[in-house]
């Protein structure tokens, strides 16, 4: 199904410069779950296994399929998700080792033992950076105007260092850590992130008409976007253990910011917020 993808740029572009609209921006899309379930059936194999997550053009044909048998009501649009599993910027961590389920990715924590910064190294060879550039340069070429290129799902630093550590060893490291030790290891992933977010950017920009989209939000607004989850924070019940996600946070915000984007802020009742850019 084709979309009016012109009206639906100048309503996003609209939304995102705080113009009064007629209506709020709403994006539908349906598909009748056994045709869904049948599409997204998971192989048995591990080599097929493989291949469903990492073949992109399986992953693309996988794509089309559900976009002849969605319905897109709104300024809802036909999107291809850059998905190798969530936090995938643990995967550009030197030595990490990871596998795939049915719905996501499990990566194997290898610092259980001690919080060591200098473990976390930035591989620019590692198969999931590489992946993650080579489904969006795929995806890009076999684009032909039909649909929008997301933008890859490199979530929370923290979950990163989460992945990295343990989660409970983490949660015991915020109280028995020295704090710079903690921020330096958000720091090494922040590098991975950036490089993740702006080397993916350059190559679907042209794709998405000059803009970009967070494919499970189906929001597109012109140049670079992500988003920036603040849900970890309220884990933490004083101002003195809530310091170290915020940074993070923000450092993470100043990156989007610096570059005129757009980030979309989860609130604690899960509802998406868009907020603009600092002016000078």
């Amino acid at each position: 199904m084709r979309v009016d993808f012109d009206r639906i740029k100048e309503r996003m572009t609209a939304l995102w410069d705080h113009e009064i609209l007629d209506r709020c921006c709403v994006s539908v899309v349906y598909e009748e779950q056994e045709e869904k379930e049948a599409i997204d059936a998971f192989p048995a194999s591990d080599e097929d296994r493989m291949k469903y997550w990492t073949d992109p053009e399986i992953v693309l044909k996988r794509n089309r399929r559900h976009m002849e048998h969605t319905y897109y009501a709104g300024d809802a649009f036909p999107l291809v998700s850059l998905n190798l599993g969530p936090a995938g910027h643990a995967g550009f961590v030197k030595n990490m080792k990871w596998s795939y389920e049915p719905s996501t990715i499990w990566f194997t924590p290898f610092m259980r033992d001690e919080l060591m910064p200098e473990k976390i190294l930035f591989d620019r060879q590692s198969f999931l950076f590489q992946k993650t550039l080579e489904h969006a340069r795929y995806f890009c070429r076999e684009c032909r105007g039909e649909y929008m290129v997301s933008m890859p799902d490199l979530a929370g630093n923290l979950d990163v260092l989460a992945t990295l550590r343990g989660s409970q060893e983490l949660l015991v490291d915020f109280l028995t850590e020295d704090e710079d030790t903690i921020r330096d290891c958000l720091t090494r992933i922040q590098g991975m992130w950036e490089a993740g977010l702006e080397e993916t950017y350059q190559t679907v920009k042209e794709c998405n008409q000059g803009g970009s989209t967070i494919g499970w939000l189906r929001t597109w607004r012109p140049g670079s976007m992500d988003r920036c989850s603040a849900i970890f924070r309220l884990c933490f019940p004083t101002t003195f253990m809530r310091n170290i996600p915020d940074r993070s946070w923000k450092h993470r915000a100043d990156f989007l910011i610096i570059r005129c984007t757009i980030l979309t802020v989860w609130n604690r009742f899960g509802i998406w917020t868009p907020c603009s850019p600092l002016k000078d």
